[in-house]
C-alpha cells in the first residue's frame, strides 16, 4: 500500500513536471503550481523514506537496493530543483543543465520505484 501511494505521489509530480515544462518553454511562470510540484516531491520523497527505514511502529522493510536508490535519485532531483532557479538570473545556461538533470533524475526515480513497488 505504500509503494503504491510513492508511485502516485511520483506520477503527480511527474505529470504537472511535465505541464510545467511546457509552460517554461513558452516562457510562463506560475508560481503555485511550482509550489504544488515541490510540495508534490517532498511527500513523494518523504514516504520513500518512511517506507525504507520505518515508521515509529517499528515495520521496517527488508533491505532492498530499489527502494534505497529511488531515495537517492529523488534527493537529488530535489536538490537540483531547488538549487537550478538560483543561478537562473546570473547563469541561464546553468540553470538549463540543472534543469535536465532534474528532470533526469526525477524519471529515473520514478522507473525505479515503478520496479520497486512491483516487488513489494
Amino acid at each position: 500500500m505504500q509503494a503504491g501511494l510513492i508511485v502516485v505521489l511520483m506520477c503527480l509530480a511527474a505529470g504537472l513536471g511535465l505541464y510545467l515544462l511546457t509552460l517554461h518553454v513558452r516562457g510562463v511562470r506560475k508560481p503555485v503550481l511550482i509550489g504544488v510540484h515541490v510540495i508534490l516531491g517532498f511527500f513523494a520523497t518523504e514516504q520513500t523514506v518512511v517506507t525504507i527505514k520505518g515508521s515509529n511502529y517499528g515495520d521496517l522493510l527488508p533491505p532492498q537496493p530499489a527502494g534505497d536508490l529511488v531515495a537517492c535519485f529523488l534527493g537529488l532531483a530535489l536538490f537540483a530543483g531547488l538549487v537550478g532557479p538560483l543561478f537562473q538570473r546570473k547563469s541561464p545556461h546553468v540553470t538549463e543543465r540543472i534543469l535536465i538533470a532534474h528532470i533526469t533524475l526525477g524519471a529515473a526515480a520514478l522507473v525505479l520505484a515503478l520496479r520497486w513497488a512491483s516487488t513489494l
